[in-house]
C-alpha cells in the first residue's frame, strides 16, 4: 500500500468499444492507495441504422456516464482491426466519438492496448497447450467451447478475486462490461505507478 500526497480519491473510466455497445467500468485509488470497484454499465448502439446513430447515442449519452462518476482519467481499449473492413471503420468511429467526448470535458484519455491492460491485471492467454490437453480430455469441438469460455471469463474471476466484498453481483454484467472494468483496475494502477 502506497501512502499518496494528494487530496482526494482519483478516479479512472475505463471502456471497452465495440460494433454493438460502449461500455464502461469506474474504478477509483484512494487516499490510502488501494484500489476499489465502483460502478459499470453499457451504452448500447443502434447498429441497425447506421454510424450515425451509433455516434449520435455516444454523443447522448457518454457525457452524462462522465458527470455522474467524475473520472480524473479515461482509458479505453485500443481497438483491434479484425479482418472485416466494414467492423474495424465503425470502431475507428466509435473510439473517436468517444475520447472526443472526454476531451471535450477535459478529461485526459489514455489509451490501453488490449494484450498490456490484460497482462498488466494478471490475465493469462488461453494457450495451443491448453486446446490441446482440453481436446484429449473432452474432445475437439467441447474443447473450442471451453477455450472461448475460458477467454471471456478469466478477466471476470480476476475481478471477482480483487473486489471480492464490491463484486457480490458480477453475474449482472457482460463480458464487455468486465473487460471495462478490468481496463479501469489497468488504470488505476497506472495511475499509482506516477503517485
Amino acid at each position: 500500500m502506497k501512502t499518496l500526497s494528494r487530496l482526494k480519491d482519483v478516479r479512472v473510466l475505463g471502456i471497452d468499444p465495440s460494433s454493438h455497445s460502449l461500455a464502461w467500468g469506474v474504478c477509483k485509488i484512494t487516499l490510502q492507495g488501494d484500489i476499489e470497484f465502483e460502478s459499470a454499465g453499457k451504452i448500447p448502439l443502434v447498429k441497425q441504422e447506421g454510424v450515425s446513430a451509433s455516434i449520435s447515442s455516444i454523443v447522448g449519452v457518454l457525457p452524462g456516464v462522465i458527470k455522474a462518476t467524475n473520472p480524473d482519467y479515461f482509458f479505453i481499449e485500443q481497438p483491434v482491426y479484425i479482418q472485416n473492413f466494414q467492423t474495424s471503420r465503425i470502431l475507428s468511429y466509435i473510439v473517436g466519438a468517444s475520447i472526443a467526448m472526454a476531451r471535450a470535458v477535459r478529461v485526459p484519455v489514455v489509451e490501453a492496448s488490449p494484450l498490456v491492460w490484460k497482462t498488466g491485471i494478471g490475465y493469462s492467454k488461453v494457450t495451443k497447450k491448453d486446446i490441446v490437453a482440453w481436446t484429449i480430455q473432452m474432445g475437439e469441438k467441447d474443447a473450442k467451447k471451453k477455450a472461448s469460455y475460458e477467454r471471456k471469463n478469466r478477466v471476470r474471476d480476476l475481478m471477482i478475486k480483487r473486489y471480492s466484498d464490491e463484486f457480490s453481483d458480477h453475474e449482472k454484467y457482460d463480458s464487455d462490461v468486465i473487460d471495462a472494468i478490468g481496463i479501469a483496475t489497468w488504470g488505476c494502477q497506472q495511475r499509482l505507478d506516477v503517485v
